[in-house]
This record gives structure tokens, C-alpha cells and sequence, in this order.
């Protein structure tokens, strides 16, 4: 990933260093380009696990009880709901924190 924006950027002028909000978008990108391939990696490992733990309580569930299908939706539902929630509270401060990091970088 970084490789990529090192390529990107190299085709840029000087001049779009120059301008603030360039800056800033790039140091973001280059602070988060390790990061996030990982992070997807993982995402799609954890996708694979939960939908496999999903099928295998449904049928355990189905065979013995199936009105418990039920409650574990409605459990599921209000986990996606904070899940959601907590994710945007980490962008949000992540992209806050930005211009602060950047600070730190000049020194």
C-alpha cells in the first residue's frame, strides 16, 4: 500500500505539498495504508468464522428449539446497532486526531 502512494504522489508537483488540505489528506493515507490491508484481512477472516458460528447454532437451534431464532436475532440486531455505533465514534476521533499527529510529524 505504501508502495502505491509513494508512486501516486510521486507523479504530483511540489506545489500540491504546499496546500494544507493535500497535506493532510496524504499524511492520513499514509498513516492508515498498513493498517488497513491488515485490518481488511482480518475482516474477511472474522466474516468466514461468524457465518460458519451462525450456521451451526441455527441448526442446533432449528432441531431443538426454533422460537430461540428469535431472540438470537434480535440480540444479532442490537450488536450490529452498537458495533455501528462504535466505529463511527473511532472514525470520528481518528479523524480528529489528524491534525494533531501532523504536529507531531513537523517536529
Amino acid at each position: 500500500m505504501r508502495s502505491f502512494l509513494y508512486d501516486k504522489v510521486s507523479r504530483l508537483d511540489i506545489v500540491s505539498f504546499e496546500n494544507p488540505t493535500f497535506y493532510y489528506e496524504y499524511t492520513r493515507a499514509l498513516s492508515e495504508a498498513d493498517n488497513r490491508a491488515f485490518a481488511m484481512v482480518d475482516s474477511l477472516s472474522q466474516l468466514m468464522y461468524t457465518l460458519v458460528t451462525i450456521a451451526t447454532i441455527l441448526t442446533i437451534i432449528i432441531y431443538l428449539q426454533p422460537i430461540l431464532i428469535l431472540f438470537a436475532f434480535i440480540g444479532a440486531f442490537g450488536t450490529m446497532i452498537i458495533s455501528k455505533k462504535v466505529a463511527s465514534l473511532r472514525y470520528d476521533y481518528n479523524h480528529g486526531m489528524t491534525p494533531y499527529n501532523q504536529g507531531i510529524g513537523y517536529r
